[in-house]
């Protein structure tokens, strides 16, 4: 079983970057996938596309503090694994 995002998809603490300030950009979508270790914590974050105005690297340092749970081997016990792509929505 692959990793997943404990709690749901839902990354609204995810903060706005301050280009995106600068440029008055108030919408943006990061795609990622995450590394995640056997404990559930990130060991590291991909970014797969992004917009530009430094939401990648928010999406990348948002990821970094969330919690997952791990992958499974086929014993069932956590191994490291990457999650499939996650969108990581901004919006204000």
């Amino acid at each position: 079983r692959p990793p997943g995002i404990v709690g749901g998809a839902a990354w609204s603490s995810c903060e706005f970057p301050p280009e995106a300030d600068q440029d008055q950009v108030d919408y943006a979508v990061a795609v990622i996938v995450v590394t995640v270790r056997p404990d559930g914590s990130a060991q590291s974050v991909r970014v797969v596309s992004e917009p530009g105005h430094g939401f990648g690297r928010a999406a990348r340092m948002c990821a970094l503090t969330k919690r997952y749970t791990p992958a499974l081997d086929r014993d069932g016990n956590p191994v490291v694994g990457t999650t499939p792509p996650i969108n990581v929505t901004f919006t204000r």
